[in-house]
């Protein structure tokens, strides 16, 4: 399995193979002391073919969402839990026969330059995306399809137990013996 080793005898997950302008380091989750359910989030992408074609985790775990919704890269970044590394410090580990120095994958790689991942909001003007406009048209196109929804609610609420009617303002001043005396 790809992206998966060892850093000081701790098994970790590799996030990014090198760090951009430091490519003798990398960053690193140590698996094991991930949160529960992180924990279970990042090996469920890491069984993904996503996850087994990409040359970087972090453009798998950037497409992959939580159980809360969120994307499992701003999870782990959110949470500060990459932790940067020496790459001659880190062995992949792709089954339990290999150990390779990811400085040595790395090498064999090539100077490939390191990017972050790319972000996944589409360029105006790509087939198929929405503008702001649509959006905005299609919300407020929901909101007046609630709203509607809600008075009807309302009404029928009203039909079925209608709510005491209020008298208007105040009631007046009772007044005592003692001041209608003076």
């Amino acid at each position: 399995m790809k992206h998966v080793g060892v850093h000081n005898d701790r098994k970790v997950t590799v996030m990014f193979r090198q760090v951009p302008d430091e490519p003798n380091n990398c960053l690193v989750v140590y698996t094991e002391s991930l949160p529960d359910d992180t924990m279970k989030a990042v090996q469920e992408c890491l069984a993904t073919t996503d996850a087994q074609n990409s040359n970087s985790f972090a453009d798998a775990a950037m497409r992959f969402k939580t159980v809360t919704g969120e994307g499992l890269l701003n999870t782990i970044h959110v949470g500060n839990l990459m932790k940067k590394v020496p790459t001659s410090e880190v062995f992949l580990t792709p089954n339990d026969a290999t150990k390779v120095s990811l400085a040595e994958v790395n090498t064999a790689i090539g100077d490939a330059p390191v990017t972050a991942p790319a972000q996944t909001s589409a360029p105006a003007g790509t087939p198929g995306a929405l503008s702001d406009e649509q959006i905005a048209a299609s919300l407020r196109s929901q909101a007046a399809t609630m709203q509607k929804e809600a008075e009807r609610l309302l009404a029928e609420a009203e039909e079925l137990h209608p709510l005491p009617k209020r008298g208007r303002g105040r009631p007046p001043k009772a007044e005592t013996t003692e001041t209608a005396s003076v």
